[in-house]
């Protein structure tokens, strides 16, 4: 896949720290730390999410959760609508 190119600005403090990493001889150029930099975004964003995956199969499986039939579930949706649709019309009257 070509790389795109992007122009970025950062703060002294963090073009310093990309400087420092690449002079220790850990990245040949700035362009190396920040694509790490972005991988381990990515990878702490895959984390988080089985993190909270895991939770809700966890609470599941303790029998914290509402089960709904077709009916049910179109009721809950119904009210969460019509709490939205309220909730929006009243902070519009406070303007």
């Amino acid at each position: 896949m070509p790389a795109e190119q992007l122009n970025i600005s950062l703060p002294p403090k963090m073009a310093r720290f990309i400087r420092a990493k690449v002079k220790s001889g850990r990245y040949a150029n700035p362009g190396e730390a920040v694509l790490d930099a972005v991988r381990m975004m990515q990878d702490a964003e895959v984390v988080a999410l089985r993190d909270e995956v895991m939770q809700g199969v966890e609470e599941v499986e303790r029998g914290e959760c509402l089960e709904f039939d077709e009916k049910g579930l179109k009721a809950f949706f119904r009210d969460v609508n019509i709490r939205g649709r309220e909730r929006f019309e009243g902070g519009r009257k406070q303007r």
